[in-house]
């Protein structure tokens, strides 16, 4: 989840050291002789010595004393990034379309919303049958082709018992579109990466397929065997699930 740099503000101290001495000693001149004694002369006569130059060194025993450097304001830190939020797995249409339930499905309608999710998740695994490259994947695909299949039949036979017409909706048509979507980024994969995107995406949908079967079941719908194949789908679909489940924990991420 991936960094960032962070700005340093450094405090630069100047020092000023003074030079030490010793003391200081007094020399007799070289035009003197040591031996000879200092002649006496008149207080009048002797003029007053000039004061000493003040000097600009510091004392000795005193250190000239430091500067300290002009306090710097603390540069604004800013504030530390925040890592991007892990995005959840896509759900599929079904989810948003077909599983609000906004608008209650006919009977036509809702018959073919069953219909078509059996039949986009039994496209999709011809595909994995094809690419797949774990062994695990390809059971679980073969499994997908053979139990969807059948639900497809079901709802056919159904849909001709009671002399109804499965009818479009827009859960149908965006059930259609996102499964060929699916399939042409499948498509583009390979080895690893396929198998491990395959069951990603089936692991979203059939959560999207249980999230509105569920919803079925607390809906009033007008035929009571329609809604009795929609409702008949939570079972399998739940074995689906933990069957895709375990193959995301063997994929490599």
């Amino acid at each position: 989840m991936r960094l960032f740099g962070l700005p340093v503000a450094l405090a630069v101290l100047s020092t000023a050291l003074a030079t030490s001495y010793l003391g200081a000693q007094t020399r007799p001149r070289y035009n003197e002789d040591p031996t000879r004694p200092t002649p006496i002369r008149p207080a009048p006569s002797q003029p007053a010595p000039n004061p000493p130059a003040q000097s600009n060194q510091p004392t000795p025993s005193q250190p000239a004393p430091s500067q300290p450097a002009a306090s710097q304001p603390a540069p604004s830190q800013p504030a530390p990034s925040q890592p991007p939020a892990s995005q959840p797995a896509p759900a599929p249409p079904a989810a948003s379309a077909g599983g609000t339930m906004a608008q209650t499905p006919t009977p036509a309608q809702l018959l073919n919303i069953g219909l078509t999710m059996h039949q986009v998740i039994a496209d999709r695994a011809q595909l994995a049958q094809s690419k797949a490259t774990s062994p695990t994947v390809k059971q679980f695909a073969d499994q997908m082709v053979a139990e969807h299949t059948l639900g497809v039949r079901t709802f056919t036979n159904l849909a001709a018992s009671q002399r109804l017409t499965p009818a479009d909706s827009d859960a149908t048509r965006a059930l259609k579109a996102q499964s060929t979507s699916a399939i042409t980024s499948l498509s583009r994969l390979t080895g690893t990466a396929f198998d491990r995107a395959y069951a990603d995406f089936e692991a979203a949908f059939h959560q999207s397929v249980l999230n509105f079967v569920s919803q079925v079941t607390t809906t009033n719908v007008s035929n009571a065997s329609v809604k009795s194949a929609i409702q008949s789908m939570n079972t399998k679909e739940g074995l689906h699930m933990q069957r895709v489940k375990q193959l995301q924990a063997q994929m490599p991420r």
